[in-house]
């Protein structure tokens, strides 16, 4: 059974580690079907636009004028989720991913099903969503 994931990505003034990050989210085995990234009110955010206008996965870019923080932020990125996802991927952004960071994630959740892997959000309620 496929798995469909969504990379949920908090950024402030984080241009720095970004750009390594989408990189190495680019070059994953398994590719998510979307990243999210909500900016929390970086100084000049205008880099998300550049950073974002190359990437083969689907990316939203959300910006908030003011500093929400790490937590409002992901539930933001959360009510924006594609309706067919399975699983989201909070990363930090100076986080990168081994190239089978997804691919692994997959096996294991195939091999326990009856139980969730920790720091993993599954979507119970996709069914539900118009």
């Amino acid at each position: 059974m496929k798995k469909n994931f969504s990379i949920i990505i908090v950024t402030h003034n984080s241009e720095k580690y970004l750009e390594i990050n989408l990189s190495h989210i680019e070059t994953q085995q398994f590719k998510p079907s979307e990243i999210i990234i909500v900016d929390s009110g970086s100084k000049c955010p205008n880099y998300l636009k550049e950073l974002t206008k190359n990437l083969t996965i689907k990316t939203k870019v959300i910006l908030n004028s003011s500093n929400i923080g790490f937590s409002k932020g992901n539930n933001i990125g959360l009510k924006n989720l594609d309706k067919n996802t399975d699983y989201v991927i909070f990363l930090n952004p100076d986080a990168f991913l081994p190239e089978d960071f997804i691919a692994n994630i997959i096996y294991l959740t195939n091999k326990y099903k009856h139980t969730k892997p920790p720091a993993i959000y599954h979507n119970n309620e996709k069914n539900t969503k118009q």
